[in-house]
C-alpha cells in the first residue's frame, strides 16, 4: 500500500543516503516484496517513471508485482492513471515498513529526485 500522503510535494526529507543509517544496496530492477524464510514481511521502495511525460512516481508497497500492475493497468484514478506507461527505474528491500516508509520520504525530497534523475540519465 501507498503511503496516503504519497503525492503531497510538501513531503520533504533529509538526503537520499544518510550517513548514520544502515541501508541495504540498491538493487536495480524487480524486487519482490514477499515474506522471507523467517515469516516476515519484507518492503519494497520503488520509483517509476513515465518516458512519455517524463514523469518521476514514487512509493513503497510489500508486492511490487500487484502495485506495478495497478499502476499501469487496474488503477482508474489517481496521479499514476494520467502518465501511463510507467516503468521500474528503482528499487530498494526493506525488513520493516518504517524503514521503507523513511526512505520513501527522503527520496521524494528534491535531493532524492534529482539522485533518481541521475539514474535515468545514465
Amino acid at each position: 500500500m501507498v503511503a496516503r500522503w504519497a503525492h503531497n510535494p510538501k513531503v520533504t526529507g533529509s538526503s537520499p543516503v544518510s550517513a548514520t543509517t544502515k541501508r541495504q544496496s540498491p538493487q536495480k530492477g524487480l524486487c519482490f516484496g514477499f515474506k522471507t524464510i523467517g515469516g516476515s514481511m519484507l518492503y519494497t521502495v520503488y520509483a517509476l517513471y513515465s518516458k512519455k511525460y517524463d514523469k518521476i512516481y514514487i512509493g513503497y508497497t510489500s508486492n511490487l508485482i500487484k502495485r506495478f500492475h495497478s499502476h499501469n493497468e487496474l488503477g482508474i484514478k489517481g496521479h499514476t492513471v494520467r502518465y501511463r506507461p510507467w516503468e521500474v527505474v528503482y528499487t530498494e528491500i526493506f525488513n520493516s515498513k518504517n524503514e521503507a516508509m523513511k526512505r520513501e520520504k527522503e527520496l521524494k525530497s528534491y535531493q532524492g529526485r534529482c539522485y533518481i534523475r541521475k539514474l535515468i540519465e545514465e
